[in-house]
């Protein structure tokens, strides 16, 4: 894995027991974020990353087949940077920025379906790498 990497896991599960462990093949600066999404589909509508020379991390246009579940947005900078703009009428469900990358996560629950979304987040501080993903999350 190189650095500037954005990975999306997903796991159905009845019940959970025991712990995680993540490990990574390099030696630069990691985050991870762990959420759960009850009720819901294993069959994930997952956008494309787009990467920016900005502060702005805008994630792709997506289309819900369905209205309810969850739109996920998960947002990353390269640097240390607090969020100065989030996402409008999303939730924020996770974040990290004290150290280097930053991490965002925000979710919302689409009201239609087949209508094309797209959200931003906008960094603190100077230019640099962002990166932006949405993902729909719909209803079991």
């Amino acid at each position: 894995a190189s650095q500037n990497t954005l990975y999306i896991a997903t796991k159905t599960a009845a019940s959970e027991s025991g712990n995680y462990s993540f490990t990574w093949s390099n030696s630069a600066a990691n985050t991870i974020a762990i959420l759960v999404y009850r009720n819901a589909s294993s069959t994930l509508l997952i956008g494309s990353v787009t990467s920016e020379n900005s502060n702005t991390a805008t994630a792709a246009s997506i289309s819900p087949s369905s209205a309810g579940g969850a739109l996920v947005g998960v947002f990353a900078t390269e640097n240390s940077a607090a969020i100065s703009t989030a996402p409008t009428g999303m939730t924020q469900r996770a974040s990290h920025v004290a150290n280097q990358p930053s991490l965002a996560i925000y979710d919302v629950v689409p009201n239609v379906a087949g209508a094309s979304i797209s959200y931003s987040l906008v960094w603190g501080g100077s230019s640099n790498e962002t990166k932006g993903l949405l993902l729909h999350v719909p209803k079991a």
